[in-house]
């Protein structure tokens, strides 16, 4: 079924367009470990009622405290018009993010679970267990042979057959369901409950999300369940991008930053609530702003979701959450972080406060992106020689020095497909001449670190003063992958030339961002200047067996090749580090140290 999709997506495409977009093979969000259980508020081994689960936590797994097994991806991403912020999904995937059987593109079986822990039910005669699910949401649907199953443990410790289940269909909203228990052999006090889906496992496919699962002794819980929360954990805090340069930011901050928050919230009631809003900026643990200006909180009327849709401050709201300008002082760094909380005060149950409140970091780092960070699909084109080019307007002037790119690892490895970096002019909103073309062939590189962007060094500075188109330019016709975040819709932004003339991306499932970020600031491919050699001391340089990093402050190191490819990293922070060079060739190299006084390259010989 799957074979036969495929066949008919690639028939299409080569009908009408060159534009290929895939679905994710692997979950490059994932952790290299879930969250422990010391981190949350700890529960006993055995839960007494109500247990509820919105998923409204900012890690990937299920709390460990409410849930037994780590298959499930929490994630705000992934679904359409959700209940809240946070869903959990089923696919294809281990609880790693890797395809369970890759070599198998036929492989079709049980992935997933999501088993509660022990619940103690002896007390009752009757319970209500509810839970909202969707198929496909913006990831991949689940087809009519894939199965979303849910069991109950009896009081012998078997598993039930099916309670419930459902094969796969195309992009619903949220579907809630409610059960009835009643039967005596659930009502134990080792009561367990768990879903299940069937999938292709040769990849990140078949999606089912599931949210705001509910066990409970009172059947008006299940029934009314009025709940108002956030559902949009994705908050710009500057048009256009989520992220710009510190060092362009600040002194700035009028002209980059929205006018207003658009804050999105979800009332599932049937009427209009009043809700009391605000939300604080902080600076590492300082608080340096609260919203509003005057009181402690705004009050806003919250339309019914039934009546009319997603509550949103900027499109609703008389006068919209404002951003102020004095939150952004210059603090002489080159990077800032800053950590917002939002918070509505509601009458809802107690159990329903979790998704109250909404947590996210504002980071200006030295790049520039459109993107989120997450990619929820991956895009290419199949032609040599063909160009995409992404649009970054209202940039200050400053030296672009290498870009981030986040490329998804697919069945076909084009690891060694080569691509050279270019730079457009801005035509009226068109690429016209190329400004610079890196002469390095660099390749698709699958990483962990930078959140799965690679950073590729430009073999010199191009100095960028204006709107400027940055991309790529691919050698052969194979798909390169780059992530597409398909919950921000840059289209207009987003170029593509195979031949002569330059076309907008528009094919079907085409809409999103590439995840493409210009990394700005001053690199120096020299030797250090004499101010900073107090500071930090590499030698022997040429050398042909060992580097000796030595720096009169904490710091981390990247090694890259000339043409980019980094081939070493040290997250761990030192004073002083030896690199082994003996096992790379001869020729030039660059180290690239970070720390709180610096972030330095130098180049260096190996002999």
């Amino acid at each position: 079924m799957r074979f036969l999709t495929l066949l008919l997506f690639l028939f299409f495409n080569n009908s009408f367009s060159q534009e290929y977009v895939n679905d994710l093979i692997f979950n490059n969000s994932l952790k290299l470990s879930p969250p422990k259980s010391e981190n949350i508020q700890k529960k006993s081994s055995t839960l007494s009622l109500p247990f509820f689960d919105d998923f409204s936590y900012n890690y990937n797994y299920p709390n460990p405290n409410l849930w037994i097994n780590n298959d499930a991806f929490i994630n705000s991403t992934l679904c359409f018009n959700p209940i809240n912020n946070g869903v959990a999904t089923l696919d294809g995937l281990d609880s790693l993010g890797n395809p369970r059987d890759i070599l198998n593109s036929n492989s079709h079986g049980v992935s997933d679970y999501l088993t509660s822990k022990p619940i103690d039910l002896s007390a009752y005669n009757e319970a209500y267990f509810s839970f909202f699910f969707q198929p496909q949401g913006l990831g991949n649907a689940p087809e009519q042979i894939d199965l979303l199953k849910l069991q109950f443990k009896d009081e012998n410790g078997v598993w039930s057959n099916s309670i419930w289940d459902t094969s796969g269909f195309s992009l619903t909203e949220f579907i809630k369901k409610v059960i009835v228990i009643d039967n005596s052999v659930f009502l134990h006090d080792e009561f367990q409950f768990r879903f299940s889906n069937e999938a292709t496992l040769s990849g990140n496919f078949d999606h089912w999300h599931l949210d705001n699962i509910l066990l409970t002794d009172d059947y008006n819980q299940v029934s009314d369940f009025e709940d108002i929360s956030f559902v949009d954990d994705k908050i710009k805090f500057c048009k256009n991008y989520f992220s710009i340069p510190w060092i362009h930011f600040k002194g700035n901050q009028s002209f980059y930053l929205n006018q207003d928050l658009n804050i999105s919230l979800r009332n599932n009631y049937l009427t209009t609530q009043s809700v009391d809003y605000r939300y604080d900026v902080y600076k590492n643990t300082s608080q340096v702003f609260h919203y509003p200006l005057s009181g402690p909180t705004r009050n806003d009327n919250i339309f019914s979701y039934e009546i009319n849709g997603i509550y949103s401050y900027s499109n609703n709201a008389n006068n919209a959450v404002a951003i102020y300008d004095s939150i952004f002082v210059d603090d002489f760094n080159e990077t800032a972080t800053f950590n917002i909380i939002h918070s509505i005060a509601t009458d809802d149950s107690n159990f329903l406060k979790n998704n109250d409140t909404l947590k996210y970091e504002q980071k200006f780092l030295d790049y520039y992106s459109l993107d989120d960070g997450t990619a929820e699909a991956s895009y290419g084109l199949n032609t040599s020689g063909a160009k995409f080019a992404m649009l970054f307007d209202n940039l200050q002037p400053d030296s672009l020095r290498s870009v981030l790119i986040h490329f998804e690892q697919n069945l076909n490895d084009v690891s060694n497909s080569p691509f050279q970096i270019v730079v457009w002019e801005n035509n009226n909103g068109i690429p016209g001449n190329a400004i610079d073309t890196c002469s390095i062939l660099f390749y698709p590189e699958y990483t962990n670190v930078k959140n799965g962007f690679y950073e590729y060094l430009l073999d010199k500075p191009i100095y960028i003063n204006s709107s400027v188109f940055i991309g790529l330019q691919q050698i052969n016709n194979d798909i390169l992958n780059i992530g597409l975040d398909r919950n921000n819709i840059n289209n207009d932004k987003m170029f593509y030339n195979i031949g002569q003339n330059w076309e907008l991306s528009s094919c079907f499932g085409c809409e999103g961002s590439w995840m493409i970020r210009p990394v700005f600031g001053n690199l120096n491919y020299t030797n250090l200047s004499d101010s900073n050699l107090e500071l930090i001391n590499i030698y022997p340089n040429p050398t042909n067996s060992e580097l000796n990093i030595y720096l009169n402050d904490l710091f981390s190191l990247e090694f890259y090749d000339i043409s980019g490819k980094m081939l070493f990293y040290q997250n761990n922070l030192y004073k002083s580090f030896k690199l082994n060079t003996s096992n790379f060739n001869s020729g030039v190299y660059f180290i690239k140290i970070y720390s709180n006084k610096l972030v330095k390259t130098k180049k260096i010989l190996i002999n």
